[in-house]
């Protein structure tokens, strides 16, 4: 299996003995690869070869040094490995390259179930549906393809193709495998087959993954080789050895695929001859695009080409052919469909998908004659064709569907919520209340019973009300065991739905009275509440038990989080010796953690605010004089060598002159730069002469303190800092005397604003340090449907007993971060404290400034103010 060339910038097959923690590089690059923490090479899991890397612990991954083969640029590359977990528990990272919380690169797979790949600090973050299991190695790859990027797990694309034609960050920090150390992403498990490819998308469709380990694509050609005219040898990508006598004719090229033919003469060549595969285009007949090129041929069939210009010293293209098509003659691309539409020859039109060209429709106009030209109204999906006939025939192919807007608007009526309460007995019976006590005093028992009227308006939520559909079927009572249901929400995390099934073990796809129900091929699953979606997933794990008398199956499902509303809710606990009523909610084990802080501590619970240094203001100063006196007198001095220069100056000199020999004059003042030396000889009489000079003085610097937000105790950060103030100065060049400029900044604004956002970060959502509150909320499901509760819901709490002690105070309002639905208590638990999510964290990174801006960095100038003369190339008379 071939898969190390030119274009592989890292190889690691993580083989080796058990516990190593040598990774060499197979790749030509023979980067230092270490390992960091615990990881180790592991004989007991590997795809190929010896051995796998084996991370268990938190702070286990491989790092290689900093390198411009991890800086992608705008081109294409291939990142691929091999992948298996021992836990999901944590989000596991792929590969990273991080320098701060402000800028970073990253893969990884988080717990909400998607593959993330984003470069923070950039403009690219896309994610990736994936649901893994642990134990199940996985072919993972992502790549890049011109502006497409996409993710394949086992051969297969998951997700959308994502469209990026920017350019990736250019990091100077090392390329981390298996960890992301500033968010605490690791991976817990085994990587193998780590590659890292740069100037090549090795997978543009679905595909079937290697079945053996990687290895250099090298040809060893001993014997005479016969080429034809349409080789061409070039550098990259694949090792050609050649041992022998290679027949060529004069001018030919070498390259692949070209047919047989015998050559006259005879070439030698070395061992380290590159080849590359290179595909002659014939007849084109019409262009498009900036990057890509996409064009189409006049041949038969006809082809479509994709070419990628991104270093336009080496193109690399794709050639489709538009099989049942002949003699294109024009293409255009709808923006709106994501199609290209191509004229062809017999009145055929090919549709080509821009994100796969494989993908491709005949469109058949019926007509004999061949299409010239082709166009498109994008936003109304209709296209435009017209045929070489001389009668002006133009075909209109309308793409446009017709849709009925449905208007039927229902409005419900306001209702009285009230709790019916109904006692059904089935036969007579005696309710025994022999209550025995240690002693006799004040034993009293208390039943408060509240009564609704009859009939009440609505009906409490029960069992029954709770649907599980799988594959868009509604399971039985007698299926599903009503009081296992129950739902999870968390923030950052996929939602999880569980539920138990009275099943036989050996016939876990049908229920217990036979009707066919599949549960165990990753099955659709949704669960309803009194008419409410409240969760939809596919199942990921069944666990069989056995009870005394039955056997049951565990379903669990995963499904997307939650959708996320930070509104502000107000609830009602309920009040002193009052039952809980259908829309109260109980408050169990609340937390306050509001210490005193000392702000002399240098290792406080609590920072209460940031400190950031603004570094130092640098001020370049330059004296620049002219002279002004007698220009002749100035010039007899000179010769004379009366003239003594000022100390630490620098002479710019501008000259008048004759030449002896041949009586040629210069009158006016010509620059000569920084010495007369070209007037000196005996050939010239200096007539005039005038000067600049200058002193560049040191640079004076001046702190220009901390910046600071909050109060004591401060945490430090570092960042960009600094002004730097440049002075213009002369400068003599080759071709005259230039007025220049160093490039100058002014970070201060910039350290400002970091440390403005820092501290935001540090805030908990009611806008302070502390306290730090957290508190489990329990509910009815009425009370969690009746609020419209949702992950990040900022909950505030009426008491009755002490007022406004849960309402903006003691760190309320909580936002909720979990959310558990159970069937068998018939309740809502909330766990909710009042720190930010990494969800509110992130966004508060999306608004760092960026740091390269015009904003806080002013350029370089340099500008000519006198042309350099030669005296020796002079030649008029003034």
């Amino acid at each position: 299996m071939s898969g190390i060339d030119g274009f592989t910038k890292l190889m690691l097959h993580c083989n080796g003995t058990d516990g190593s923690t040598s990774f060499p590089d197979s790749s030509e690059e023979s980067h230092s690869v270490s390992a960091v923490g615990t990881a180790e090479v592991d004989t007991a899991q590997k795809v190929f070869g010896t051995g796998s890397l084996l991370c268990t612990n938190n702070g286990d991954y491989l790092s290689a040094p900093d390198s411009a083969d991890w800086d992608f640029g705008s081109g294409d590359f291939t990142l691929d490995c091999r992948l298996r977990f021992s836990s999901l528990t944590l989000p596991p990272a792929f590969f990273v390259r991080q320098t701060s919380g402000s800028s970073y690169f990253y893969i990884a797979w988080q717990t909400n179930g998607n593959v993330r790949f984003r470069d923070y600090g950039g403009t690219f973050d896309a994610t990736f549906p994936w649901s893994p299991s642990v134990d199940t190695w996985y072919h993972f790859a992502i790549t890049r393809s011109g502006s497409s990027i996409r993710c394949f797990i086992d051969g297969t694309q998951i997700g959308s193709t994502q469209t990026f034609a920017g350019s990736f960050i250019d990091r100077s920090v090392p390329l981390y495998m298996g960890g992301f150390p500033i968010f605490n992403f690791w991976l817990k498990g085994w990587m193998d087959e780590i590659r890292v490819s740069k100037g090549i998308a090795r997978w543009t469709s679905n595909f079937t993954p290697p079945t053996q380990e990687y290895s250099e694509d090298k040809i060893d050609i001993e014997e005479t080789v016969n080429l034809d005219d349409d080789w061409s040898l070039l550098s990259n990508p694949s090792y050609k050895s050649i041992d022998e006598i290679t027949n060529l004719d004069d001018d030919w090229k070498m390259q692949l695929n070209p047919s047989n033919a015998s050559i006259d003469e005879v070439l030698e060549l070395s061992d380290s001859w590159l080849v590359q595969q290179i595909e002659t285009i014939n007849k084109a007949t019409k262009i498009i695009h900036n990057n890509p090129l996409v064009l189409v041929t006049n041949t038969s069939p006809a082809k479509l080409y994709t070419i990628d210009i991104s270093n336009p010293a080496l193109p690399v293209w794709v050639g489709y052919t538009l099989t049942g098509a002949s003699y294109a003659k024009d293409i255009v691309h709808n923006s709106t469909t994501g199609y290209y539409y191509v004229a062809c020859a017999d009145g055929i039109v090919v549709k080509v998908e821009v994100a796969d060209p494989n993908n491709q429709t005949l469109i058949d106009l019926n007509d004999t004659d061949d299409l010239e030209t082709i166009d498109t109204f994008d936003t109304e999906s209709l296209t435009f064709s017209s045929t070489n006939s001389s009668l002006g025939e133009l075909h209109m192919i309308d793409e446009r569907e017709v849709s009925v807007l449905s208007t039927n608007f229902q409005f419900l009526q306001e209702n009285i919520s009230q709790l019916n309460t109904d006692f059904w007995f089935i036969e007579a019976s005696l309710l025994n209340t022999d209550f025995k006590f240690l002693q006799t005093n004040d034993t009293q028992l208390k039943t408060d019973f509240k009564w609704s009227p009859a009939p009440a308006t609505i009906t409490p939520i029960g069992r029954n009300d709770f649907i599980v559909k799988v594959d868009g079927t509604d399971l039985t009572d007698y299926d599903v065991i009503m009081d296992s249901i129950s739902i999870t929400h968390t923030i950052g995390a996929e939602s999880v739905a569980q539920f138990s099934l009275a099943r036989n073990h050996d016939a876990l796809n049908q229920t217990l009275e036979g009707t066919p129900s599949t549960i165990t091929s990753q099955n659709t699953v949704e669960v309803y509440i009194n008419g409410n979606l409240e969760f939809s997933g596919n199942i990921s794990n069944l666990d069989c038990v056995y009870t005394l008398s039955n056997e049951n199956v565990i379903v669990t499902a995963k499904g997307t989080q939650q959708v996320a509303s930070r509104k502000n809710v107000t609830m009602s606990l309920p009040s002193k010796n009052e039952s809980l009523g259908l829309y109260n909610i109980l408050i169990q084990n609340p937390t306050i953690n509001n210490p005193i802080i000392d702000p002399d501590d240098d290792n406080p619970e609590f920072y209460k605010g940031i400190r950031v240094d603004l570094g130092k203001k640098i001020e370049q100063t330059v004296s620049r004089n002219r002279y002004f006196g007698d220009t002749g007198t100035l010039a007899e001095n000179v010769v004379n060598g009366d003239f003594i220069p000022t100390q630490n100056r620098n002479y710019f000199w501008f000259a008048g002159a004759k030449n002896v020999i041949t009586g040629q004059l210069f009158a006016t003042l010509r620059y000569l730069g920084t010495s007369i030396a070209s007037l000196t000889s005996d050939l010239w009489e200096i007539l005039n002469l005038s000067y600049i000079n200058q002193r560049v003085f040191e640079d004076e610097e001046t702190e220009l303190g901390e910046y600071t937000i909050g109060s004591a105790p401060y945490q430090d950060i570092s960042t960009n800092n600094g002004i730097l103030i440049p002075a213009e100065r002369y400068e003599d060049k080759p071709d005259g005397l230039y007025l220049s400029k160093d490039a100058g900044y002014n970070y201060e604004d910039y350290a400002k604003q970091i440390a403005d956002l820092e501290y935001e970060k540090m805030l908990t959502i009611n806008g302070a340090i502390a306290p730090i509150t957290s508190a489990t909320l329990t509910m009815g499901i009425d009370a969690y449907y009746f609020y419209a509760l949702k992950l990040l819901t900022r909950i505030n709490i009426d008491n009755t007993t002490e007022s406004n002690i849960f309402n903006g105070q003691n760190g309320f309002p909580v936002s909720i971060k979990t959310i558990t639905i159970s069937s068998n208590s018939m309740t809502v638990s909330l766990l909710t404290d009042n720190t930010q999510s990494i969800v509110e964290l992130e966004e508060i990174d999306d608004r760092y400034p960026d740091e390269d801006s015009d904003e806080f960095n002013f350029p370089a100038t340099s500008v000519r103010y006198y042309t350099k003369f030669d005296p020796n190339k002079f030649s008029t008379i003034e």
